[in-house]
């Protein structure tokens, strides 16, 4: 089996385990729980996808479902803890120390909303559908190739794996050209942001998923994660529209104006890392 095949071997292995482990934490409710457990879901899901071509078809269509709904539940968790996290720290910033009208129903309204949506993680955790992913990645991630590729243990060829990974970056690629030199911070394009950043990180579990088998790997997931994380500053300020919805308190307008201004900076510095990103 090529060294790169079984670097992706390993890595499905990995989140695998994760997925076994961090239930109980998530229970707990632990600090970067729901998050790590999140990620596991989210590398697995589209690296599945990026290697489908290889995969037993009928098994990665399953797995490819059963991860969008596991991931989507943990989603909505993830989400509220942020925004709860995230409107606190900012209330910090805006408030100079005093208390905003409306800021202490604001908090006490985004933490209800993420006992809720943690509580659902934990029904889903230990649902009969939940258990039933974990038995089918378990199978997966113990022969996962097509079988023409999986006789003998050969597994796919070094050229097949570089091939899916540059086809994920070109998915990532293509709409960083729908942009043609209109600016990130355009709220029109919001939508098209958002895609462009799940698909450089499907592109960055990828080169992940390589390890060090292949030459600049490393360096590419590095450069493609800092392109995700200054697009999730700007995803923040949707996010936060979201939630805030409706709110007309001072508190919240507060939080609103201050995102947004960390948005636009982001714009600004967003341009140059997603292209060099792509490079």
């Amino acid at each position: 089996m090529s060294k790169a095949a079984s670097s992706v071997e390993r890595y499905w292995a990995g989140q695998v385990d994760l997925m076994r482990s961090l239930p109980g934490a998530v229970r707990r409710r632990e600090p970067d729980s729901i998050h790590d457990l999140r990620a596991a879901g989210r590398r697995l899901r589209a690296t599945i996808r990026i290697y489908r071509p290889l995969l037993p078809q009928k098994q990665a269509a399953r797995l490819l479902d059963g991860l969008r709904w596991y991931n989507g539940v943990l989603g909505e968790a993830r989400d509220a803890e942020v925004a709860a996290q995230h409107v606190g720290k900012l209330l910090e910033v805006v408030s100079g120390g005093s208390s905003l009208p409306g800021s202490d129903e604001l908090i006490a309204r985004l933490a209800e909303h993420q006992e809720r949506t943690a509580a659902a993680a934990d029904e889903m955790l230990s649902s009969g559908r939940s258990k039933a992913l974990m038995e089918e990645l378990s199978r997966f991630v113990a022969a996962p190739w097509r079988a023409p590729m999986a006789r003998g243990g050969r597994g796919p060829r070094r050229s097949q794996i570089v091939k899916r990974v540059a086809w994920a970056e070109r998915r990532a690629s293509t709409v960083w050209e729908q942009f043609d030199g209109a600016s990130l911070a355009s709220e029109a394009l919001a939508p098209t942001r958002h895609r462009l950043r799940r698909r450089i990180k499907a592109a960055r579990y990828g080169y992940e998923s390589l390890g060090g088998t292949v030459k600049d790997a490393s360096e590419r997931a590095e450069r493609h994660a800092g392109a995700a994380d200054v697009l999730g500053e700007m995803q923040d300020a949707v996010v936060l529209e979201e939630v805030l919805s409706g709110d007309s308190s001072p508190a919240a307008q507060a939080v609103l104006s201050e995102q947004r201004n960390r948005s636009l900076d982001a714009a600004e510095r967003a341009t140059g890392i997603v292209r060099d990103a792509l490079a």
